[in-house]
Order: structure tokens, then C-alpha cells, then sequence
């Protein structure tokens, strides 16, 4: 039943981080801060991409603390949350998966990856520059903290 639970939670659980992030990082990161007062971010689009960058985080760690029986039921139930959240959610998460086995594959760590894809999603550009990357790198780092753990039972003494 906590696999379960924990599925279906987990889009709502990862929205509401992403919205109530936003005061937060804007106070921590100049950057990101003036980017949204120049209109070059907006709230609607950060709430969706952390929050797939939310779910894709949790989501990668499925095989590692998900029970084998326990994991198409799990991944299906994402799925269909992730389809509720919004109609290109689901697209959204094969993207994220995408770009970070690329990156898992050409040895750079998760956060950097989930804060590349940040960064490109975000800012709209294909290539963002090494001050953008390190800054969503460090979001990334913060999701991967805050979603790296979603299945594992006990997270208290994780």
C-alpha cells in the first residue's frame, strides 16, 4: 500500500513543492530572481517543469526501492496522474528521462542533468550559458534531495 500511496501522491506532493518554491529560489539565486522580473521565467512554467523534474527524480528511483511485483503498478499509476497534472505532463517526464540517461551515459551527475533540462525547458534555449547551468544545477541538486528518496520506506534515517 505505500508504493501505491506514494505513487499517487507524488505528482500533487511535487506541484505543491514547485509553486511553493518559487519566493524561496528567487530569494537564494539572483539569476533565477531576474529572470522572472524580466518576465524571462514565468510562474506557470516553472510550477510544471519542477514539478516534472520533481516526479522524473522520484520516478528514476523505482528500481532501486520499488519491490520488482510492485513496479508496473507504481510506474502505471505516475503515468496516469502525471496525464491528470496536464495533458503533456507525461510527454514532459519521457523528455526529462531522455536527456538524463544521455547525460547518465557521458558520466555528468543527476542534479546537473536535471538542472540542464531545467535550464533549456525554462529559459527556452537549446544552449544555456555555464552561469544558468551551475545556478539549476543547484535546484536540481535541492529536488534530488527532496524527491531522491520518495520510495524509500523510513526516509527519517535516510
Amino acid at each position: 500500500m505505500f508504493y501505491e500511496e506514494s505513487a499517487e501522491n507524488l505528482v500533487k506532493s511535487a506541484n505543491v513543492f514547485a509553486a511553493s518554491s518559487t519566493i524561496t529560489v528567487m530569494d537564494s539565486f539572483p539569476l533565477i530572481d531576474k529572470y522572472f522580473k524580466e518576465n524571462m521565467l514565468s510562474t506557470d512554467a516553472w510550477d510544471f517543469y519542477v514539478t516534472i523534474a520533481s516526479v522524473g527524480t522520484a520516478f528514476f528511483t523505482v528500481a532501486d526501492y520499488v519491490p520488482k511485483e510492485k513496479r508496473e503498478i507504481v510506474c502505471n499509476k505516475i503515468g496516469a496522474e502525471l496525464i491528470k497534472f496536464h495533458p503533456k505532463g507525461y510527454q514532459a517526464l519521457e523528455n526529462l528521462s531522455s536527456l538524463i540517461d544521455n547525460y547518465y551515459s557521458a558520466g555528468i551527475p543527476f542534479h546537473n542533468a536535471v538542472g540542464s533540462w531545467l535550464a533549456i525547458n525554462l529559459l527556452e534555449k537549446s544552449e544555456p550559458n555555464e552561469e544558468e547551468i551551475a545556478t539549476f544545477s543547484v535546484v536540481g541538486a535541492f529536488i534530488q534531495k527532496s524527491f531522491g528518496s520518495w520510495f524509500k520506506k523510513n526516509k527519517k534515517n535516510a
